[in-house]
């Protein structure tokens, strides 16, 4: 019987012992993957990277983009759309959420801003002015 009563503690201080070896082991970042190198570059001025950027990027592009809106004490996902065309100076962002709910929509077409929409509760209660000039 007093065996029995010594076996018990002696247990409960293994697993102990194991399970709070496991949570520091488990918690334990590594690196698996080796630092990437930092950019540079060497053969151009920094105040010339904006311009050979766009220099390459495509005339015409759509993309789509997922975003987090922090409002107050709340957050709201949303999917985001955008068409480009550099030549004829035009775009067009939307922005809903995933029930629907449109955030935000800009129409943008030969640089002047033709319609302008954004949820009251984000920002201004009424959209902005036609042929505000929108630099592209």
């Amino acid at each position: 019987m007093y065996h029995s009563h010594r076996k018990q503690p002696c247990t409960f201080v293994i697993v102990a012992c194991w399970v709070g070896l496991s949570l520091i082991t488990g918690c334990q970042t590594s690196s698996r993957f080796s630092e990437p190198p930092p950019f540079a570059v060497a053969d151009i001025e920094p105040s010339d990277v904006p311009a050979r950027f766009f220099s390459k990027m495509a005339p015409q592009f759509e993309a789509l983009y997922s975003l987090v809106f922090h409002y107050r004490w709340m957050e709201f996902t949303a999917v985001g759309m955008a068409s480009v065309d550099t030549k004829t100076r035009s775009l067009a962002v939307t922005c809903m959420t995933p029930l629907g709910v449109k955030m935000f929509d800009v129409i943008c077409k030969d640089g002047v801003l033709e319609k302008a929409f954004v949820l009251p509760a984000l920002g201004e209660t009424q959209s902005r002015s036609r042929n505000q000039q929108v630099r592209i």
